[in-house]
C-alpha cells in the first residue's frame, strides 16, 4: 500500500482538480456507468460509489397568516438519503442523518473523507435557497 495515495477527479475542460479523496485502488480502473463511478478503496476494503444521489427535503414555515411586509423565517433541511448515508460508519457520526452538500461549495474534497473514512470532520456549505 502507498501511504497518502489519492483518487482524483479532474475537470475535463479546465484540467483543475474537482475533488480528491484518500484512496488506494488495487486495480487502478474504476468502473463508470449511468453517471456513477465505483471503485474499491484498499485502505478500508470498501467499495465506493461516486455520483449525485437522492435527497430528502423538509420545509418549515409559519402555519398562520402573515401580513405583507412582516419578515418570515422559513427553515428546512436537505438530507442525503442514498444507501451510503445509512452505513454504520456514517450513521455513527451523523445521528440525525447526513446533510447534503451543495454542488457550488465544492466541499466534497473535505466532506466525503470525514463522513466515510472516519477522518476529522470539516465544515461544509449546505444547500441554500437562491
Amino acid at each position: 500500500m502507498f501511504l497518502g495515495a489519492q483518487l482524483l477527479a479532474l475537470n475535463t475542460t479546465t484540467g483543475q482538480l474537482a475533488w480528491s479523496i484518500p484512496s488506494f485502488d488495487v486495480d487502478s480502473k474504476p468502473e463508470l456507468a449511468y453517471g456513477i463511478m465505483t471503485t474499491l478503496n484498499a485502505y478500508d476494503n470498501q467499495v465506493y460509489a461516486y455520483g449525485q444521489g437522492p435527497t430528502a427535503t423538509t420545509v418549515n414555515a409559519p402555519s398562520v397568516g402573515v401580513t405583507t411586509g412582516v419578515p418570515v423565517t422559513i427553515t428546512g433541511t436537505v438530507m442525503d438519503v442514498s444507501a451510503g448515508a445509512s452505513q454504520e460508519a456514517v450513521a455513527a457520526n451523523f445521528h440525525n442523518g447526513l446533510p447534503a452538500v451543495s454542488d457550488a461549495s465544492n466541499e466534497f474534497i473535505l466532506w466525503q473523507p470525514s463522513t466515510c473514512n472516519n477522518q476529522s470532520q470539516h465544515n461544509a456549505t449546505g444547500v441554500q435557497s437562491p
